[in-house]
């Protein structure tokens, strides 16, 4: 009774309270984030190698196990779940519903990292991804043109993907489809063990031999230098000389045993939009960031990108999941603004009274400007769990 007496008594410092509470809730709402689930704890982790051209044997022998045994060490770890198939292995960790998904994500990162020295030389790094409810593309974009693959995916690669990667948010982009160039090595077997070489001994030669090392400094008394050796390939003439040594002690050179070609991969995804070939761009955003505002940064820069494409290429969006987000959240708030007006209307059919259909009208959107703002300073966002609530 105290706070109602003090409502009634003080009307001017309870509506400068009220106002207070409704301005803080409009500051607040137009900085919360917008999502379409909120932020839970999942306490799944996932690890992927790549092995090109191994079996599913030599990946359970030579990553499947080490990998396990690495990661069985970490606290509250509940189960491992791995799977082996030809060219890569795929680990799922399940940890305790009590651990802390980003801890537990950095823990199997730190195992990989020490792990990563007796893994096989031709395996890759090993991704560690942990599982998010919002970790889908925030946008796919499409560019398709009249140029050649390998042009379009040069663009897309090299100048949208620098573009995009500088707005607000945006966390990572992958590029796909298209072709990329390649320098193929194509050895003769017959000529090789003629030679008495082994393709491992190519192969460790090109990797010494494609290196631009620091070679120190040179100390001059007008300035000081970096000194470098500059190793790498420059073209297909250079890669054609490099001297294999043999067990006979003379050196035989790649052009002899190898054809060296300058070519294209091959294509093993492709990308169409509109039954025409195209480079695909997907677009991930940063965990704390919002989905809607990363879409809407990101079509306002590719409204400049599109300006500035060479005629004839046009860069669009093919899926838009914050659109969607969009929507779903925007026909919650008109459900909210149904529900108000509903309530205000029922009052006043049965009241009479216009003054409580007015008081409903006012009081709603005021505890709902006062909730936004404990939201926003709780950290929570505007989802559909949150909004239906």
């Amino acid at each position: 009774m105290h706070i109602t007496e003090l409502s009634v008594k003080r009307p001017k410092m309870m509506t400068m309270v009220i106002l207070l509470f409704v301005v803080l809730g409009l500051y607040t709402y137009r900085h919360i984030g917008v999502e379409l689930y909120p932020a839970i704890n999942t306490p799944y982790v996932s690890i992927m190698v790549a092995y090109s051209g191994a079996g599913a044997e030599e990946i359970e022998t030579q990553i499947v196990k080490p990998v396990e045994d690495a990661v069985s060490s970490i606290s509250q770890l509940k189960t491992i779940t791995s799977t082996a198939s030809s060219g890569s292995a795929n680990i799922n960790l399940e940890f305790e519903l009590t651990a802390n998904a980003d801890e537990a994500a950095i823990e199997v990162q730190k195992k990989m990292d020490t792990l990563r020295r007796v893994l096989p030389d031709g395996a890759d790094d090993p991704v560690v991804i942990k599982r998010d409810m919002n970790a889908s593309p925030v946008m796919m974009l499409a560019l398709s043109g009249n140029g050649a693959r390998t042009e379009l995916y040069d663009l897309g690669n090299d100048v949208i993907k620098e573009r995009l990667q500088r707005v607000a948010g945006v966390a990572e982009i992958n590029v796909f489809g298209g072709q990329q160039r390649e320098i193929a090595i194509d050895i003769d077997k017959s000529k090789l063990e003629g030679y008495g070489l082994a393709i491992s001994q190519v192969v460790s030669r090109l990797r010494a031999e494609n290196l631009n090392n620091p070679s120190g400094r040179m100390d001059r008394p007008e300035a000081e230098y970096n000194v470098r050796v500059l190793g790498e390939f420059r073209s297909v003439q250079e890669i054609g000389e490099i001297q294999i040594p043999t067990s006979s002690g003379y050196s035989v050179p790649l052009k002899a045993i190898a054809t060296i070609t300058d070519g294209y991969k091959e294509v093993r995804v492709h990308s169409r939009v509109n039954g025409n070939n195209a480079v695909g761009l997907q677009i991930y955003k940063q965990s704390d960031a919002s989905m809607v505002a990363v879409g809407d940064a990101i079509k306002n820069e590719l409204a400049v990108i599109n300006e500035q494409l060479p005629e004839g290429v046009n860069l669009r969006i093919s899926r838009d999941n914050s659109d969607f987000v969009q929507r779903s959240v925007n026909g919650t708030r008109l459900n909210i603004i149904e529900g108000i007006i509903t309530t205000s209307l029922v009052l006043f059919i049965f009241l009479r009274q216009w003054k409580s259909s007015f008081i409903v009208l006012l009081a709603i959107p005021t505890s709902l400007m006062a909730t936004v703002m404990m939201m926003y300073f709780c950290g929570f966002t505007f989802n559909m769990m949150s909004l239906m609530a």
